[in-house]
C-alpha cells in the first residue's frame, strides 16, 4: 500500500477541517515548534505499508538501430515495510473542577496544553535520535530517529554519502565563537554555506524545495552570526508559516531549532558530539550536527491512522465523578527515496 500523493501537513489539514478541536491542537503543535508541522501526512488506519524502491538495480537503457529488436531490460526494486507507533494516555478530570465557575482557564484544555508540550518534547526527541535497539535511551515503540536511520544507511536504504563529515572539508567546520569574532570568520562561514549547499545537492534540490534542515539553537545562531560575517544574505532569509509564525529559511529550505528534551535542559542535538557524530562528552567534545529531510512524494512522508485529537468520554460510570479524556493516536514514518534524509556531522560549535 502506497502512501496518498495528496498527504497533508497537519497545518494544512487543520485549516480544511471544519472540527474547531483540530484547529486548537494543530495551532498549538506549532507553537510549541512540533516536528509534526513539517511531516505530510495522509490518514489511512492500517499500522504497516509496504513498498518498493530501487536503491540499485535500475533497468538498463539500450541505444538501438532501425531493423533491430529493442533489448528486454527490467529493474529490481527492493521491498521495504513501516510500522506505524502508538501514543496513547488517559487524563482524569474531577467534574467538580470542570464546573467550577471560578475557573480562569478551564482545566480540561490546561490538560491537553501540558500534554501538547510534552508531546512536543518526546517526538522531536524519537524523531531525530530514536535507536530501538538502545536499552538506555531508545524506545521500541517509537519511531526509528533520522540518526538511527542514517547510521544504519544499507538497512534502510538510504546512499552512503547522505552522511556527510564536516570536519573532513577543507580545513574542517568551525563554527566557534572565536572563528567568528576573527579574521576568518567570513570564509569559515563560507566554508559552511558549501556544505550547506553539499546536503540540498545530495538530496536533489539544489535550491531547497521541499527540505527542512533541524538544528539546535546554538548552531542556528552561529549560523546567522556567520551569515552576518560574510556580509550578505547569502541565500538567509526569514518568511512566515500557515499561522504567520516567522521561520528561518535558507533558499526556499526551512530551519528549524528542535529544542530539547523532556527535562527542558538537555538539547536533543547536542552540541557534545564527537566528530564523527557519536554522542560524546559534555564540556569535553565540541561538535554537532545539521539533519535535513525532503519532504514531498516519493521522498518522505507519513501517516496517522487517525486525527490527532483527545476524545472526551464524559463521566466515568463506574465512580461518576470523574472527566475521561483520551489520546490515542498512531502514526508512522515512510521514507521511499534513498536521498531524502542527510546529515551534516562534525560542525564544530564550541566553546
Amino acid at each position: 500500500m502506497a502512501i496518498d500523493p495528496n498527504a497533508l501537513t497537519l497545518a494544512e489539514w487543520a485549516h480544511l477541517s471544519n472540527d474547531p478541536l483540530v484547529l486548537k491542537i494543530t495551532e498549538s503543535l506549532h507553537k510549541t515548534l512540533n516536528i509534526l508541522q513539517d511531516i505530510p501526512l495522509v490518514t489511512d488506519e492500517t499500522m504497516k505499508m509496504s513498498g518498493m524502491r530501487f536503491i540499485d538495480n535500475l533497468p538498463g537503457v539500450n541505444w538501438g538501430q532501425i531493423n533491430k529488436a529493442p533489448t528486454v531490460t527490467k529493474g529490481k526494486p527492493t521491498p521495504y515495510e513501516e510500522q506505524a507507533f502508538l501514543i496513547r494516555n488517559q487524563f482524569q478530570i474531577d467534574k467538580r473542577l470542570v464546573n467550577n465557575k471560578n475557573n480562569i482557564q478551564s482545566p480540561v484544555q490546561t490538560e491537553i496544553d501540558m500534554f501538547m508540550e510534552a508531546l512536543t518534547y518526546e517526538l522531536n526527541y524519537r524523531f531525530i535520535t530514536n535507536d530501538p535497539t538502545d536499552t538506555v535511551n531508545g524506545n521500541p515503540d517509537a519511531w526509528v530517529g533520522l540518526a538511527t536511520r542514517l547510521k544504519n544507511a544499507a538497512q534502510y536504504g538510504i546512499s552512503t554519502e547522505m552522511n556527510i563529515d564536516g570536519s573532513a572539508i577543507g580545513t574542517g567546520l568551525d563554527l566557534t565563537s572565536a572563528t567568528l569574532a576573527g579574521s576568518t570568520a567570513s570564509s569559515s562561514a563560507n566554508l559552511f554555506v558549501e556544505a550547506v549547499q553539499q546536503m540540498l545537492d545530495f538530496m536533489n534540490s539544489p535550491e531547497g524545495d521541499g527540505v527542512v534542515f533541524y538544528c539546535n539553537d546554538l548552531l542556528k545562531r552561529r549560523w546567522e552570526r556567520g551569515i552576518r560575517a560574510m556580509g550578505a544574505g547569502s541565500g538567509f532569509d526569514i518568511t512566515r508559516d500557515a499561522f504567520d509564525r516567522p521561520v528561518a529559511t535558507y533558499k526556499n529550505a526551512k530551519i528549524r531549532d528542535v529544542g530539547r528534551r523532556v527535562d527542558q535542559i538537555t538539547r536533543v542535538i547536542t552540541s557534545n558530539e564527537h566528530a564523527d557524530g557519536s554522542l560524546g562528552t559534555p564540556g569535553t567534545d565540541v561538535y554537532t550536527s545539521l539533519y535535513a529531510v525532503r519532504y514531498g512524494d516519493s521522498y518522505f512522508k507519513g501517516w496517522q491512522t487517525n486525527p490527532l485529537k483527545p476524545d472526551n468520554l464524559g463521566i466515568d460510570p463506574t465512580n461518576g465523578v470523574m472527566i475521561n479524556i483520551v489520546v490515542d493516536w498512531g502514526s508512522g514514518l515512510w521514507q521511499p527515496h534513498n536521498r531524502s534524509v542527510c546529515r551534516l556531522h562534525g560542525i564544530k560549535v564550541s566553546p
